[in-house]
């Protein structure tokens, strides 16, 4: 009922046995109600002797009703009926107070009493969702917890919000001029600092807004779910900490078709045992994949073997290791390790150039008949023309097998 409207509300008796009197106040808001009168309404053909005054400014009306005949009403009647006006858009308790029943000796009268109401508006604030930025953590680190409030009325409101662990509150934060239909995200930060490790349950509130309980005050509260805080002196944590690559020929390119040894260095540098997987990736392709278990402070170096049989030629690829997550891991950007590019060659190609060609032959002419180290015997030294690089076949000497070799894809080029 917007300004202007008028309406009716009746003060009814339920209930009851041989009532001589009937007295009660009723008060008002006066800025958003005015009363412009009343009817007395008659019980069992009975009318009544009444009293009566009112006062609109303050707000409140006071009625007594004698009954010379008591009455005795077994469901309900109505005794006398309350005219209003609506001076504006608002919310006002009918509150009943000051009651007095008695029967027909003039005894007080056990009774109960249920209050009226009205409003034009609705005020109802809501916390929609509550969700955590991690489910877990370790003690001393910071959490935020997003709290979405909305306003369900048809009044803009402003009220807090507050965010809680179990029974204890994390913070409270404002808000401020939350329009009726809109709703907004409140971030809270949680500092577990202090907070004993233990499964926490997670809770968002809106406190109420001004008559709210006449509404609607259960979708104040949302209960989340669990965030673990974990004690920080059992940290979980695995790293890869380094990767090499090597070929015969050299640590960042090899010949078509051959081998490339990959090793991947892992450590467990968290406080408990740990088994995890350790992998070696060329670009996004899994080279292998090994299983590990390591004690806190131990590492382990795993070789994996890379055909380059089927790999794109100069171009570079990306060799990396990494190792899988373990539970509640204190630190996962230490997971995986670059180590850099390597490049595949037309076998022949020793200048890198991308093709084969003369150059190429000279080379390995000028390197015809040299041993590589240890060829002699252990410890050997390699010929003073000794290039490794001609050496395709990889037999650790420089003969006619090479030259074929090289000769075979002689005039290959990118």
């Amino acid at each position: 009922m917007g300004p202007g409207s008028t309406f009716s509300v009746n003060v009814t008796l339920t209930n009851a046995t041989r009532i001589g009197t009937c007295a009660f106040n009723l008060t008002y808001d006066p800025q958003v109600l005015k009363f412009v009168g009343f009817d007395i309404l008659p019980v069992g053909g009975e009318y009544p002797r009444f009293t009566f005054t009112a006062n609109t400014s303050i707000g409140f009306i006071w009625m007594s009703l004698y009954y010379s005949t008591p009455i005795t009403v077994s469901s309900s009647a109505p005794l006398t009926r309350l005219r209003f006006n609506v001076n504006s858009y608002g919310i006002s308790p009918l509150s009943l107070s000051s009651i007095e029943l008695l029967d027909q000796y003039g005894n007080t009268m056990i009774y109960n009493e249920l209050d009226g109401f009205f409003a034009n508006i609705i005020r109802d604030v809501a916390v929609n969702n509550v969700v955590p930025a991690f489910n877990w953590l370790y003690q001393t680190w910071m959490d935020s917890i997003n709290v979405t409030v909305a306003n369900f009325g048809n009044v803009t409101e402003s009220f807090n919000v507050t965010a809680w662990y179990n029974s204890t509150a994390i913070a409270t934060s404002p808000v401020d001029s939350l329009v009726p239909g809109a709703q907004v995200t409140v971030s809270i930060p949680w500092n577990t600092t202090g907070v004993p490790a233990g499964n926490y349950i997670i809770t968002g509130t809106a406190s109420l807004v001004p008559y709210e309980t006449y509404f609607n005050t259960t979708n104040n509260v949302y209960v989340d779910g669990v965030v673990q805080v974990l004690n920080y002196a059992e940290i979980r944590d695995v790293a890869i900490t380094n990767v090499t690559t090597a070929s015969y020929w050299a640590t960042s390119w090899a010949y078509q078709g051959a081998i490339m040894n990959i090793t991947v260095s892992a450590s467990n540098i968290g406080t408990v045992p740990e088994s995890f997987n350790v992998m070696a990736f060329c670009d996004s392709n899994v080279v292998g994949n090994v299983s590990v278990t390591l004690a806190p402070g131990s590492g382990v170096s795993q070789l994996f073997s890379l055909n380059t049989t089927g790999l794109a030629i100069y171009v570079n690829h990306t060799i990396s290791g990494q190792a899988s997550i373990v539970p509640y891991e204190f630190n996962t950007s230490n997971n995986i390790f670059m180590d850099g590019n390597v490049t595949i060659r037309f076998l022949g190609d020793v200048n890198g150039d991308g093709k084969v060609d003369g150059r190429d032959i000279t080379l390995i002419s000028k390197a015809f008949g040299a041993f590589g180290p240890g060829f002699l015997y252990p410890g050997s030294p390699p010929s003073s023309n000794w290039d490794i690089r001609c050496d395709l076949n990889a037999d650790n000497k420089i003969d006619g097998r090479d030259i074929t070799l090289a000769t075979k894809n002689f005039g290959k080029s990118i």
